[in-house]
C-alpha cells in the first residue's frame, strides 16, 4: 500500500513537472484524498454480525459490528451480583440483630430478674437467722455472692439488648462501604468492556471498506470498518517552485477531473514549506525546474465533496 502510494506520488510529480514544462503554471496534476474515520476493535473476539456493508450511508449511533462477548458479559453478571450482596451486607448492619434474636436476649433477661429477687430474699433470710445466731456467717456470704451475681447478670443483659438493637460500628460501616465503592467501580468496568465488543459509529458517513467477514478472529486493535464523513474529501496537487509563486493558503483554485459534470471550487489551506523529490548534491538553475512542493485544498462546498473520489485524478486550474 505504502509502495503504491509512493509511486503515484512519484508519477503525479512527474506529471505535474510535464505539465509545468509544456504549458507553463496554468493547470497542475494531483489527486483525491479522503480523511478517514477508522473503526477499530478495543479487545479481540471473532466477529459474530457485521451490521454495515461497503458503500451504505450511515448515521451517527448506527451498529457498525457486533463481536462475541461471552467472557464480558459474565464478567458484567459477576460484577453486578457483587455489588447487590455489598449492599445487603451494608443493610444488615444498618439494622442490629433480628427481633426473634431480641425476644430470646429479653427472655434471659426476665428470668434473671426473677432469680435476682430470689437469691435477694434468700440473703434477707440469711441475715435474720446469723443475727439470731441460727446459722453461720459463712451462709451469710454465700447467699450475698449469690445476688451479686444475680443483679451481674441482669447488668449484662440489659446492655447486650441495648448492643443488639444498634447497628454496626462505625468502622465496620465505613469499610463496607468502601466495598460498595469498589464493587461499583468494578461494575462500571465491566460496562465498558462490554459496550467496547460492539463498534458504534461516531460520525455519520460513507462505509467506504469493511475489512473483515462475519466468523473471522479480530485482534485487539486491528481496524475493523473505513468511514468516509461527508466533507472529508481534499484535494492534493504538487507545484513547482514557479507555480509556488502563485499560489498562497486561502486562495482558491478550480479542480477538474475526467468525468466530472463541472468543475469544483478548492480552497487551499495548506502549502508544504518543505521541497519533496530534492536532487541529492546541490542546487543548479536546472536542477531547481525538478523541485516541487505539496499542496493541499478543500472543496468550497462540502456537498462537491461527493463528486470527487478517494484516489481520482485531477487537474488544477491555477488562478490567474
Amino acid at each position: 500500500m505504502m509502495n503504491l502510494r509512493r509511486l503515484s506520488s512519484a508519477l503525479l510529480v512527474c506529471m505535474a513537472l510535464t505539465s509545468c514544462s509544456e504549458t507553463g503554471p496554468a493547470q497542475l496534476t494531483g489527486y483525491v484524498e479522503g480523511e478517514f474515520v477508522r473503526v477499530v476493535a478495543p479487545f479481540a473476539g471473532a466477529l459474530v454480525k457485521l451490521h454495515v456493508r461497503r458503500g451504505q450511508h450511515i448515521e451517527a449511533g448506527m451498529p457498525l459490528f457486533s463481536l462475541e462477548d461471552e467472557n464480558e458479559a459474565s464478567a458484567r453478571k459477576m460484577a453486578a451480583e457483587r455489588l447487590q450482596s455489598a449492599q445487603a451486607h451494608l443493610d444488615d448492619l444498618m439494622k442490629g440483630k433480628r427481633s426473634e434474636e431480641l425476644d430470646v436476649t429479653r427472655s434471659q433477661l426476665a428470668q434473671s430478674v426473677a432469680m435476682e429477687k430470689i437469691s435477694a430474699t434468700q440473703l434477707d433470710t440469711s441475715r435474720e437467722l446469723v443475727a439470731k445466731g441460727f446459722v453461720s456467717r459463712v451462709q451469710e456470704e454465700t447467699a450475698q455472692a449469690n445476688n451479686l451475681r444475680d443483679r451481674a447478670r441482669i447488668a449484662e443483659l440489659e446492655h447486650q439488648l441495648t448492643a443488639s438493637q444498634l447497628g454496626g460500628r462505625v468502622d465496620q460501616l465505613r469499610i463496607q462501604k468502601a466495598e460498595i465503592a469498589v464493587a461499583k467501580a468494578q461494575l462500571r468496568q465491566s460496562d465498558w468492556q462490554l459496550r467496547q465488543k460492539s463498534g458504534v459509529a461516531t460520525r455519520a458517513g460513507l462505509v467506504f471498506d469493511t475489512l473483515y467477514s462475519e466468523g473471522d478472529w479480530i485482534a485487539s486493535g486491528n481496524q475493523v470498518i473505513t468511514i468516509l464523513p461527508p466533507g472529508a474529501i481534499k484535494v492534493r496537487f504538487f507545484a513547482s517552485t514557479a507555480a509556488l509563486a502563485s499560489l498562497k493558503v486561502g486562495q482558491t483554485v478550480k479542480v477538474q477531473c475526467d468525468g466530472c459534470a463541472r468543475e469544483v471550487d478548492a480552497r487551499i489551506n495548506y502549502i508544504s514549506p518543505q521541497a519533496e523529490y530534492t536532487p541529492p548534491v546541490i542546487y543548479s538553475k536546472d536542477s531547481q525546474a525538478k523541485l516541487v512542493f505539496l499542496v493541499e485544498a478543500l472543496p468550497v462546498d462540502a456537498r462537491d465533496g461527493f463528486t470527487l473520489h478517494p484516489g481520482q485524478p485531477i487537474r488544477i486550474g491555477m488562478p490567474r
